[in-house]
């Protein structure tokens, strides 16, 4: 992540991608407080920078849900982006054909 801030800079949609991204291998290795610390950071910049309605929030705020994160934390997340969230999540999932 050092690297892309270096290249890219903090607020590059690249670089917010992997605070995103480092978040959820942090849920992976069951480090919690660093997950949903890492996941906030990621949605207040990519809030900041790319707009509440941009598609990288809804993942961010998806990711948080999951984290169970957005009940202690709804200053900035209200029910319609979490409904917008959740839609865009079913419209990038795969289609089961089985």
């Amino acid at each position: 992540m050092e690297g892309r801030k270096l290249k890219l800079g903090d607020d590059h949609p690249y670089t917010l991608q992997t605070v995103n991204d480092l978040g959820v291998l942090r849920r992976e290795q069951k480090e919690y407080e660093e997950e949903e610390s890492l996941l906030r950071q990621a949605l207040d910049d990519r809030q900041r920078k790319l707009g509440n309605d941009h598609p990288a929030c809804f993942e961010s705020i998806h990711e948080l849900a999951v984290a169970g994160g957005i009940p202690r934390w709804p200053g900035n997340v209200n029910k319609e982006s979490l409904k917008r969230a959740r839609n865009w999540k079913r419209w990038i999932q795969p289609k089961s054909y089985t």
